[in-house]
């Protein structure tokens, strides 16, 4: 019985990893101090958050502090914003 529910988890494991890679972005090729913006992923807060188009406003840059394995970066913003200064984030929400 062991036997049987190790492998159907195994299988499923291997049909779920597949399912998200294949949905997944390519990551982008960035180098250090190389300058991106970041997708925000915020949702609305409130009815007047929802009228707000970010596609109106560019992002602010972001500058590659450090590289770190499995597709992250640690990136810092240029420039005086609100938002915190140094953040870590994956390479699916990057832009060039």
């Amino acid at each position: 019985m062991r036997q049987y529910e190790k492998f159907n988890i195994q299988h499923f494991q291997t049909i779920s990893k597949a399912q998200f890679h294949k949905r997944r972005k390519k990551p982008h090729v960035c180098k250090k101090d190389e300058l991106v913006t970041i997708t925000h992923t915020k949702q609305p807060s409130s009815v007047q958050d929802l009228n707000y188009d970010p596609s109106s406003t560019d992002p602010p840059p972001h500058r590659i502090k450090t590289i770190k394995p499995h597709d992250k970066h640690e990136v810092e913003k240029v420039g005086q914003q609100e938002e915190p200064y140094l953040t870590s984030t994956a390479v699916d929400a990057m832009k060039k």
